[in-house]
């Protein structure tokens, strides 16, 4: 995999996403992320960065979450990089199959503590719209917010720290609060599709659907280039 500043992932076939400020990306179409088989989900820009995949399955360009006991991906060796990022951007592709009741999504925080403490975590609520939260420094949170997605469909969900929220590289929701992942002051753990509660996984609300990639940067991406990376792949996604 090649990484330029600005030009993108560029031996990965129509995929010149940014690059400058890629901190982690994990991607299930590339066998050097996921090798089609195991439960080892490994990031393409700091191959310590593994992720460990409990009852999950590859569906050819996917990792499948089924939404049931225990599923999830964690990247626990990443916790220590989110917790210092005052900044940045966070993206991924994804297709949702049931969000009756709130579906966790990213999810990272201290593992021992409950709800509202010591957490960051984005959401998808049984409307379809978004919910995305951190709790630490304070309790800041945005809820039903964002165009609401249907069952089937395929997107592109794009956040920044600067409370902004991209549909399919378009701006859909900005928030009159900002925040990021520091403000959980403390991260253990790292997560998609299942959160810890009470010093345990929580084992309701856990995310159904498809998860195709997941990148996250250092820095906040602007409008153009979070429509860049959105370009650099859509084809993939038959948008």
């Amino acid at each position: 995999m090649g990484l330029g500043s600005s030009f993108g992932i560029t031996s990965e076939t129509n995929n010149n996403i940014q690059t400058d400020g890629l901190v982690f990306y994990v991607d299930a179409a590339y066998k050097s992320s996921y090798p089609r088989s195991g439960t080892t989900w490994t990031s393409l820009v700091n191959t310590n960065h593994t992720g460990s995949m409990s009852n999950l399955s590859f569906t050819g360009n996917s990792i499948d979450f089924p939404g049931s006991s225990n599923s999830r991906c964690e990247w626990n060796n990443f916790a220590s990089t989110a917790q210092s990022m005052s900044t940045g951007t966070l993206s991924f592709w994804f297709q949702y199959d049931n969000a009756s009741g709130n579906r966790y999504m990213v999810s990272m925080g201290d593992k021992t503590t409950n709800w509202n403490a010591n957490k960051f975590h984005l959401s998808m609520m049984a409307a379809g719209d978004w919910f995305w939260g951190s709790y630490g420094a304070a309790s800041r949170e945005n809820v039903n917010v964002g165009t609401v997605l249907s069952t089937g469909n395929i997107y592109n969900i794009t956040i920044n720290s600067d409370g902004k929220l991209y549909l399919n590289g378009s701006l859909d929701f900005t928030a009159d609060d900002a925040f990021w992942f520091n403000n959980c002051q403390t991260v253990t753990y790292f997560h998609f599709g299942q959160q810890y509660h009470g010093g345990g996984l929580y084992d309701n609300q856990l995310f159904d659907g498809d998860l195709y990639n997941l990148y996250i940067y250092d820095r906040v991406l602007p409008a153009a280039e979070i429509l860049q990376n959105y370009n650099a792949q859509k084809e993939r996604f038959g948008e």
